[in-house]
């Protein structure tokens, strides 16, 4: 009998030899040796069914096993393979996180995530000032203009930049809709940025009066950085077609780290980058990024399935991440494939008092 290959083969020279002869000659030696073939061929069969099971078990185990996925340029033992499971994700969450898209084409449905609106006065540091005590924004965004403006003052020695526009209600933006509409230059309820709590606009402040930022001589300093800490120059002149709204200097969006310094590295405006996320999916090939201080990502796009109320995304089991929905039909993950410790920033108390509110652009 052999088992190197899992199958039993029943050697029968033994029963055709001189001492099945023997046995063969009496009624009492016949039985014996019928006994004897019997027990072979039950131990054969035996071993076959325990060996076709162990291989059942064995594809059961594979099909349930995590995904091993490894980058392009990875060998098949490569240490930075990433080992993926699965997140649900609600389909609400595609009006959720730092790359959700707004435009004059794509509405943003009121009301998500509001809790995490912090007032810019009652967190602010004293690099810059605020034009109302009301003014909000998302606590990340906050945090990260607040090092932006720290840093742009110990760059140049100026301090008078003022926030004038944060987040708006629905309602706030019809109020204003309605006063400016003639004027072709304010967006529709539902289509401004605002609404999202990740943009804000900014002015010059002096002490009797204040003035349009420009972004020119010692201020083009914020432009030039600001991908460094999560923010795009929202509206620029070259790309109005695809934005849909005229320059706007003074006007920030926070994107995040690595895909705001991919973006301005490739020139991209918001509806450009969201677009060619499409071309990067969990299957396929991942976008990789990376930052000024070495820090590695890879960016991919799941498809929302909008026949549930909810998406099956793959996320790495083992490296943080985060899941942005683009606010129309895809989640877009970003993978931080470096440990690089913790990122959280503390900020100092406002120590003027609020200035007057100064005219806000109406888009």
């Amino acid at each position: 009998m052999k088992g190197a290959s899992g199958n039993a083969t029943i050697n029968m020279d033994a029963y055709t030899g001189t001492n099945a002869k023997e046995l063969r000659k009496s009624p009492k030696g016949f039985i014996t040796l019928v006994l004897s073939m019997v027990v072979v061929l039950g131990a054969a069969y035996g071993l076959t069914k325990i060996n076709n099971s162990f291989q059942d078990i064995k594809g059961q185990n594979a099909g349930d096993s995590q995904v091993v996925v490894t980058t392009p340029t990875a060998s098949p033992n490569d240490p930075n393979a990433v080992i993926y499971s699965s997140e649900n994700i609600a389909n609400t969450a595609l009006q959720a996180g730092d790359l959700i898209l707004v435009n004059n084409d794509v509405k943003y449905t009121e009301g998500q995530d509001t809790d995490e609106l912090v007032s810019i006065y009652d967190n602010k540091n004293d690099a810059y000032y605020v034009s109302s005590i009301e003014l909000q924004l998302r606590k990340r965004c906050v945090v990260a203009w607040n090092k932006l403006m720290n840093d742009f003052r110990a760059a140049t020695g100026l301090d008078n930049i003022q926030v004038v526009t944060g987040y708006r209600t629905e309602e706030m933006q019809q109020e204003l809709y309605n006063k400016n509409q003639a004027s072709g230059n304010v967006s529709k309820p539902g289509y401004s940025e605002h609404q999202t709590g990740l943009a804000l606009n900014v002015n010059l402040f002096y002490s009797k009066y204040s003035e349009e930022f420009t972004g020119e001589g010692d201020y083009a300093w914020v432009d030039e950085h600001c991908a460094e800490y999560g923010f795009i120059p929202r509206y620029q002149a070259s790309k109005e077609s695809e934005t849909g709204i005229g320059a706007e200097t003074g006007h920030y969006r926070y994107v995040g780290i690595p895909h705001a310094t991919y973006m301005m590295e490739q020139k991209l405006c918001l509806e450009e980058y969201i677009r060619q996320l499409y071309k990067y999916t969990y299957e396929g090939e991942h976008l990789k990024l990376q930052t000024g201080d070495g820090k590695q990502y890879e960016v991919y796009t799941v498809p929302a399935d909008l026949t549930n109320t909810s998406t099956s995304v793959p996320v790495p089991a083992d490296l943080d991440y985060t899941i942005s929905g683009n606010n129309q039909d895809a989640f877009i993950v970003t993978v931080e494939l470096k440990d690089t410790g913790s990122t959280s920033v503390a900020t100092e108390p406002a120590t003027e008092e609020p200035t007057d509110p100064a005219d806000t652009p109406a888009e």
